[in-house]
């Protein structure tokens, strides 16, 4: 003969929420890693040795020499991210135009799962594009 608890199934339900409002012991994730890098592709200042000739230009606007097809990294892959922040980069854009120019701007937002990230926009490497237009 088999004695059953009255009650067993409320039991297994009362057991739960014991268990759920004493809590596992663990904290609570404040962290997460990047999974992977994400940036833009930008024109960076020339530097003689840092860029290649071949991506070198003269800006029409400032008169500068600058190095075309270059890559601004925003996070980079195994960065921690809060968990409790809303953004985890930002970035200043400068776009010229001329007076009567579309003043619409679309960039390329990168994401490459290298562990050694591109420094070319251009280059090949794992890169994947998502394009966002302001």
């Amino acid at each position: 003969m088999t004695c059953l608890p009255v009650c067993r199934w409320s039991a297994v339900v009362r057991g739960a929420a014991a268990k759920g409002l004493e809590g596992d012991g663990r904290a609570p994730i404040k962290n997460r890693k990047c999974r992977r890098n994400y940036g833009t592709g930008c024109h960076a200042i020339f530097e003689a040795g840092k860029h290649r000739e071949t991506d070198s230009f003269v800006s029409t606007y400032t008169g500068e020499k600058r190095a075309n097809h270059q890559m601004s990294w925003l996070l980079k892959k195994g960065q921690d991210l809060s968990t409790s922040e809303q953004s985890h980069a930002s970035h200043n854009f400068g776009y010229n135009i001329w007076a009567g120019d579309n003043k619409l701007a679309s960039i390329d937002l990168l994401a490459s799962d290298s562990e050694k990230p591109a420094k070319r926009s251009t280059d090949k490497v794992n890169l994947r594009k998502t394009s966002l237009q302001a």
